[in-house]
């Protein structure tokens, strides 16, 4: 795809969920076993090309905003465990601190100190609320919780704390509709840096 690249085209970003994709994830960690399997997360990756913004840098249009991905196939949560050797094998991540530190690596090497950031990830960022309402709330268990992704989480702090300006924090992954009855808040506006969050599932 190379849409992504042409001046005169809007452009075009991706970011790859997990979802229908558990058997293709399981054949890309047994092709270290069966190399001559094709490998079809390869495939979808080398499709998308450069529009994939997972753990990667798009450059805006407008030459001061700057879109960088956060982790792909994320499932949300505070684990990697069902996940990881996926991670490991694709990225060479295996910790939500080495995924965080990725991210921001992409940002500090390749995005201009003064350049607005939009950061755009599968889910959203913990620290958003534990209600089941809440833009990343879980609401498939009486407890509650909240199953954002806490690498996006340290990447948003780290950011702040280095004075860095990001504007919206796009996402989706955590459904309008809630299980059971009720909608999902799918807008917050962070009260000190006046960044706003994006839910843009459905």
């Amino acid at each position: 795809m190379t849409a992504c690249k042409r001046s005169r085209s809007p452009p075009a970003a991706a970011h790859h969920s997990p979802h229908g994709s558990p058997a293709d994830q399981q054949q890309h960690i047994q092709r270290a076993v069966s190399p001559e399997e094709p490998d079809r997360v390869q495939q979808q990756l080398d499709a998308l090309g450069s529009c994939h913004v997972g753990y990667a840098h798009l450059q805006l249009p407008v030459k001061n905003i700057s879109l960088v991905g956060a982790r792909p196939f994320s499932k949300g949560g505070k684990s990697l465990r069902t996940i990881r050797d996926f991670l490991l094998r694709l990225y060479h991540i295996g910790e939500l601190k080495e995924s965080a530190d990725k991210i921001l690596d992409v940002i500090d090497t390749q995005v201009p100190a003064d350049n607005t950031l939009i950061l755009m990830g599968h889910n959203g960022p913990a620290g958003l609320g534990s209600e089941r309402y809440n833009i990343c709330g879980v609401d498939w268990v009486k407890e509650a919780g909240d199953h954002g992704d806490p690498d996006l989480e340290i990447v948003l702090q780290q950011l702040q704390q280095a004075g860095r300006h990001v504007a919206l924090v796009v996402f989706g992954h955590m459904h309008h509709t809630l299980k059971g009855s009720g909608l999902r808040q799918m807008v917050h506006v962070d009260g000190i840096t006046g960044a706003v969050y994006l839910n843009a599932a459905t």
